[in-house]
């Protein structure tokens, strides 16, 4: 692994609006460490990235990996704007009547939604989201699953590793890539 990845990068992996003490980088436990909630870096400790004692004890839940690594082909992931709302099939209202006002709560009116948008880690699955920040990642590969039953999915990059929470998958959902294979499906 190569040394020090940007603070920049470590930003993209904090929270915005949940957690005051996620929203950016800490260090604890010999690492220097950036999550949402949902997926979490650790990197080489930082001199630049001070202690917080008020951050989670990230290193309580982080876990040594099952499977094997593997390398991920970059690819573009398809935008979550691409696809129709499930809600309302598109039209952005609530109804289908002619002349309906009422506007879908789901698509705020757009007739757009990536909610339930996921990709693929062999028999498992990962947020959009997710897939989309792992990908600006260098040198990413990820952790073949051993089971679908895992509740989250290592990863490893040039300068860090981390872990993603993997989807518990609504009935309905879209499957619209692969990220082992490296393609939009």
């Amino acid at each position: 692994m190569t040394e020090g990845i940007a603070i920049a990068d470590l930003l993209k992996f904090c929270t915005t609006s949940w957690r005051e003490t996620l929203k950016s980088p800490f260090s604890r436990a010999g690492y220097t460490w950036a999550t949402d909630g949902h997926i979490m870096l650790r990197v080489a400790l930082r001199d630049d990235v001070p202690e917080n004692d008020d951050a989670p004890r990230v290193e309580k839940v982080w876990t040594d990996y099952n499977g094997e690594f593997v390398p991920v082909t970059p690819f573009k992931l398809p935008s979550p704007s691409e696809f129709e709302c499930d809600a309302c099939r598109g039209r952005g209202t609530k109804h289908d009547c002619p002349n309906c006002q009422c506007m879908c709560r789901q698509c705020a009116g757009s007739g757009k939604d990536g909610s339930n948008i996921f990709i693929s880690v062999g028999p498992s699955a990962v947020s959009w989201r997710s897939a989309a920040l792992m990908m600006t990642l260098p040198a990413l590969e990820v952790e073949v699953p051993a089971v679908a039953t895992q509740d989250r999915l290592h990863f490893q990059f040039a300068g860090g590793e981390g872990i993603v929470m993997l989807a518990e998958l609504p009935h309905e959902v879209k499957i619209v890539a692969d990220l082992l294979a490296g393609a939009v499906l």
